[in-house]
């Protein structure tokens, strides 16, 4: 008898204040790194929470590499997927998503005071 074996995986924690570099690697269906077709869109980038956002490395002219940070102003967010997408010449779309990310707080700078 065969054992199941479970994964795990955690949440990418991203600063209020910082940024990260996403990079998608396109993949065949065997799940080996290949290369995009002539004639493929250039892929484009969203999040699942305004919290996040994602741009494409403007000095990337494959659209593969994006950066990532909270939105302005910042809010803090749990569990925003990235996600990249583009067409292929033959019209076929073709996607990935990355792990959840949190947007945490940083360390303390100041204090709020509230009189009442």
């Amino acid at each position: 008898m065969s054992k199941v074996i479970a994964k795990a995986s955690v949440d990418f924690q991203l600063l209020d204040n910082g940024t990260a570099l996403a990079t998608a690697t396109p993949q065949d269906a065997a799940g080996l790194a290949t290369t995009l077709p002539t004639g493929t869109s250039t892929p484009s980038w969203t999040s699942s929470d305004p919290g996040v956002t994602v741009t494409p490395v403007a000095t990337d002219a494959s659209g593969l590499t994006a950066t990532v940070a909270p939105a302005t102003p910042p809010v803090l967010v749990t569990g925003a997927v990235i996600t990249v997408s583009a067409t292929l010449a033959s019209g076929t779309a073709i996607s990935g998503s990355g792990n959840p990310i949190d947007v945490v707080s940083g360390g303390a700078s100041g204090f709020q005071v509230t009189e009442q």
